[in-house]
């Protein structure tokens, strides 16, 4: 789904991911395009596809204060919807 999103420049949407994310969504996240002529692509798993750069992708999770690692947080911004006071304390 994410595949067919990213080449056709569409938007998507993972919902209730854990504290982990799939490591194929790793470059898509990054951003680690590879030029070919004019053509942007992403390696997602063993193939390259193409990269369209109207491609949005949405994230969610039901934890309050999700522990990701560095890389993720580093190449995405985190919203979080969710105030409670556990997580202000944190």
């Amino acid at each position: 789904m994410v595949e067919r999103a990213c080449t056709k420049g569409k938007v998507a949407l993972l919902e209730d991911i854990g504290e982990s994310l799939d490591p194929t969504l790793i470059n898509i996240i990054s951003k680690n395009y590879i030029q070919i002529g004019k053509k942007k692509k992403v390696m997602v798993g063993d193939r390259e596809i193409d990269w369209n750069s109207k491609f949005q992708l949405y994230i969610t999770t039901r934890y309050a204060n999700p522990k990701f690692e560095t890389a993720i947080f580093s190449n995405t911004t985190v919203v979080n919807f969710c105030v409670t006071e556990s997580a202000l304390e944190e």
